[in-house]
């Protein structure tokens, strides 16, 4: 496959250098990039239509939210904040601020402070790799978990 093939799910857009980090393999990046943005509205489109999938909130929260926002937070806000301070430590932290204020819109202010901490773990893992996907595969096992607390609380009384 040359460099002119094309990627699965790809879309074509102009150049944002507000997201584009400051890596060797700033091709990857910007495809990641726009398959996150085409991954969302996508998401967006098939949401609008009723599902018959009862498990649609489960896999939206497995699969979908945790590229499109380290998406948003970790290639677009986060980076540019790292390209702009001088801090990593206070790029990561207004990161994980914004990321929780973000939740609070749909959550609640109560369980949005409960992102804060796994907002900072993996913002910082992206401080050290520069790398989007571990992000995302950490975002998916913490939402994994989230899931399947209620399950594991409820599961003495479905046993007895």
């Amino acid at each position: 496959m040359g460099s002119t093939s094309p990627h699965f799910l790809v879309c074509v857009a102009p150049d944002m250098r507000f997201f584009t980090p400051p890596i060797a393999d700033s091709d990857t990046s910007e495809r990641l990039l726009w398959s996150g943005v085409c991954l969302g509205a996508l998401v967006w489109l098939i949401a609008r239509q009723p599902l018959v999938m009862p498990s649609w909130p489960a896999l939206w929260l497995l699969a979908g939210a945790p590229v499109v926002e380290e998406v948003i937070f970790r290639l677009g806000l986060q980076q540019e904040l790292l390209a702009r301070l001088r801090s990593a430590a206070v790029a990561n932290a207004v990161t994980a601020v914004v990321f929780a204020l973000a939740h609070a819109l749909s959550q609640g202010t109560w369980q949005s402070l409960l992102t804060l901490l796994p907002a900072l773990a993996i913002g910082s893992l992206y401080q050290r790799s520069r790398r989007v996907a571990p992000c995302i595969a950490v975002h998916a096992a913490f939402n994994a978990i989230w899931l399947t607390l209620p399950l594991i609380h409820a599961l003495p009384t479905f046993l007895s």
